[in-house]
Parts: structure tokens; C-alpha cells; sequence
């Protein structure tokens, strides 16, 4: 449940940032350039974050609270930029 939502709110983060790229755009490459980056770095950070927090943390304790785990570490990445 809570990884379905965590990437329906991937995706609707996506397009808000693509929508406000498109706006600003200035030529068709950086568009294209932007829009492949950012999912890129929300990936990446993502990744980066719950490794680094279970790490930390324990693998039991992540495992114990899967979904709490989950909501911080994408609420986390998604202001934490």
C-alpha cells in the first residue's frame, strides 16, 4: 500500500517539476535534458537515504516499521532538496 502511493506521489512529483521546467524553458534540449535529470536525482537520492537511514538505524528496525520508514525517507527526499 504504502509503496504504491509513495510512487503515485513519485510520479505526481515528476510531472509538477516537468510542468514548471516546461514553463521556464528555453530551448527543446534543456527540456529534455531536465526532465531525464530530475527523476534521475529523486532515484538516486532515494536510494541513497533509505541505505544510508537503515544503515544507521538497523535492518530490524526498518523491517519492523517498513511503512513509517518508507513515509519519512519520501517525505524526507521530497523537501530535503
Amino acid at each position: 500500500m504504502v509503496f504504491g502511493l509513495s510512487k503515485f506521489f513519485y510520479f505526481l512529483y515528476s510531472y509538477l517539476v516537468t510542468l514548471l521546467v516546461l514553463r521556464s524553458m528555453k530551448s527543446l534540449r534543456e527540456f529534455f535534458y531536465q526532465s531525464i535529470i530530475f527523476p534521475f536525482l529523486y532515484h538516486s537520492s532515494n536510494n541513497f537515504i533509505s541505505v544510508t537511514l537503515s544503515s544507521i538505524t538497523g535492518d530490524e528496525f526498518a523491517l519492523e516499521y517498513n511503512n513509517y520508514f518508507v513515509i519519512f525517507v519520501f517525505i524526507f527526499n521530497l523537501f530535503g532538496y
